[in-house]
């Protein structure tokens, strides 16, 4: 970790070389800043959603709807941040394109991306 304006930050997890514009699945977390719990709480194990929370799962859902290319395949709102896996697939052009047709596999596991910095991957 490195030091931005006296505070320790996480370097990019996106892989080097990666077309994030490319045809995929890809896993991603959304945090609030300063990790205030905006979205809700948890009241017996279950989402509670505040009033900010309902307008962002409305939104949220609202962009799956107007942007084709975008499908929504699992998420989950937390009090303070939101877990995705999203799919793009479109027309665009790239050598990422793999595993949009829900195929998985021996192990039923869907391709991925891995975001692991230190290792090398071709494909």
């Amino acid at each position: 970790m490195t030091l931005f304006n006296n505070k320790y930050r996480n370097e990019s997890f996106r892989m080097p070389g990666w077309d994030y514009l490319g045809n995929g699945y890809y896993f991603i977390t959304m945090v609030i800043q300063d990790r205030r719990c905006l979205f809700g709480k948890i009241e017996n194990d279950k989402m509670i959603f505040s009033v900010i929370g309902r307008i962002a799962q409305e939104e949220w859902d609202k962009s799956f709807e107007i942007r084709k290319e975008l499908f929504l395949d699992e998420f989950i709102f937390m009090p303070n941040h939101i877990h995705a896996i999203v799919i793009i697939k479109n027309n665009h052009k790239s050598g990422n394109s793999f595993g949009l047709d829900g195929a998985r596999d021996a192990d039923g596991a869907r391709p991925c991306v891995p975001t692991d910095r230190t290792s090398v991957y071709q494909f």
